[in-house]
């Protein structure tokens, strides 16, 4: 059951699917774009974070964390 989810969009759904098989358990995502300056390229870094409810027979569930970062040259090629 999906308890909340914001969804940024498909391709970070899409992401989280393929490194976690099980997209039942999904509590919430979020993506954030970073623009950083590395020597004389501008390069863009999306952050994908993931609360993901884990099913705990003693204490009932526990919420997780994952993050994923990209690196990927900006859309003038620099």
């Amino acid at each position: 059951m999906i308890v909340k989810l914001s969804i940024v969009n498909q391709w970070t759904i899409d992401l989280y699917c393929r490194a976690v098989p099980v997209c039942t358990n999904l509590v919430e995502v979020r993506e954030r774009h970073i623009r950083q300056t590395e020597g004389d390229r501008q390069v863009e870094r999306t952050v994908i974070r993931v609360e993901e409810w884990k099913q705990n027979s003693i204490a009932g569930g526990t919420s997780q964390s994952r993050t994923w970062s990209t690196r990927q040259p900006n859309s003038n090629g620099r």
